[in-house]
């Protein structure tokens, strides 16, 4: 029986040396997953930040063109910006020495019943239609007449009229316009 017992107990020393070899490399795997996972959440952090830094250049990079394009075209039609694709071409011209900003200035004034008479408004436009476009985005039918730039600039010391903003908010005089 001795012989017997000394097997048992042998068996039992292998199972119990190849359960700790086993639970040895389990530990082992373990601590490696989690060093490969803690590299991986280092490696996301960091490209986390570069997108975000590139991002934020990508922002300023667009705002440089946005106002580069101002500058050669004047301020863009309310509630819209200029295209850029003809960017390169137009810093060239500028470089010739040629004209760039198709724009003209125009000057808009409103009737004396409306909050705003006595006033005027300037602003640039390709045109007078689109100059009146603008005027109907602010003011829809509140503003008298529109006028271009050599028909006016004597007008506004003559008249004492003052600027004001586009979009400066404009409205009939109570009763003026027909209603009580």
């Amino acid at each position: 029986m001795t012989n017997a017992l000394e097997e048992e107990i042998l068996k039992l020393h292998r199972e119990l040396a190849a359960e700790r070899l086993r639970a040895d490399q389990g530990w082992q795997r373990y601590e490696e997953a989690n060093r490969d996972r803690m590299a991986l959440r280092l490696e996301r952090v960091q490209l986390t930040c570069e997108a975000q830094h590139n991002y934020e250049t990508i922002q300023r990079q667009g705002e440089l063109l946005e106002a580069a394009v101002n500058v050669l075209r004047g301020p863009p039609p309310m509630d819209s910006s200029w295209s850029h694709h003809d960017i390169a071409e137009l810093c060239q011209r500028a470089m010739n020495g040629e004209v760039v900003n198709d724009q003209k200035t125009y000057y808009a004034t409103f009737g004396m019943n409306q909050t705003l008479g006595r006033s005027y408004v300037k602003l640039a436009a390709l045109n007078a239609a689109d100059a009146r476009a603008q005027l109907h985005l602010c003011y829809g039918t509140r503003w008298a007449f529109l006028y271009n730039a050599e028909d006016f600039e004597s007008k506004i010391a003559r008249h004492g009229l003052t600027e004001v903003g586009l979009g400066t908010p404009n409205e009939y005089l109570e009763g003026e316009d027909g209603t009580t």
